[in-house]
């Protein structure tokens, strides 16, 4: 690996962001924002970029390694176990129901995760109108903890009559699941559950298949 360059830490103090400090004193000056000496930072920067370089050039990581590395997406973590379970089976290897329960598991954990998420955002969107929110009876998905959803035809019915709950409103109401799960990374994490289930009924109908 090549020596530090000067051209390499000036393009790093460049992209560094500068805001001046607070009060009226009259000057110009603005610095790199850092907690850290602006040396130290940006060497670190530099440092940490050539390891992440040396990591993935050099194949330092196990192919199964997927987190905190780019390109790595939970997608392709279950087509590699998907495939590495296909290859057990055409070497006459067993595969456990530990694996599919692993997947199942992965897919409820992301629908606690997402549920949790909704009915916080949902009940404060609410609330705030002055509105009550029903839910629905607590799902049991062992080892994931019980969890609500947000129940929206009983929130309508509820609050159909009540002040200020007009048309727009309960449309609003009817639309909100759907375009928080089509929204940013609430789309990617819907993907993934849907993708981790595909995995796993694929998985389940081979071994009955077996």
């Amino acid at each position: 690996m090549p020596n530090l360059t000067i051209e390499e830490i000036e393009q790093k103090i460049f992209e560094a962001k500068l805001w001046k400090a607070p009060g009226e004193d009259g000057l110009p000056v603005m610095r790199p924002i850092s907690l850290l000496s602006t040396l130290g930072k940006i060497l670190e920067v530099v440092i940490a970029e050539r390891i992440l370089y040396a990591i993935e050039t050099f194949s330092l990581l196990p192919t199964n390694h997927f987190g905190a590395r780019k390109r790595h997406s939970a997608e392709q973590a279950l087509l590699l176990l998907q495939e590495e379970i296909y290859k057990a089976w055409r070497n006459r290897k067993y595969v456990t129901r530990r694996l599919l329960a692993a997947l199942q598991t992965h897919a409820n954990a992301r629908r606690y995760d997402q549920a949790q998420k909704i009915k916080a955002k949902f009940t404060k969107f609410m609330q705030d109108k002055g509105f009550p929110v029903a839910l629905t009876e607590p799902i049991e998905r062992p080892p994931i903890p019980s969890y609500q959803q947000v129940e929206i035809d009983q929130t309508i019915s509820d609050n159909q009559g009540r002040a200020g709950f007009n048309t727009e409103l309960e449309q609003t109401v009817r639309d909100f699941v759907k375009t928080e799960n089509s929204a940013g990374f609430s789309k990617k994490h819907v993907e993934t559950i849907e993708k981790a289930l595909n995995v796993y009924n694929n998985l389940a109908e081979a071994c009955k298949a077996a």
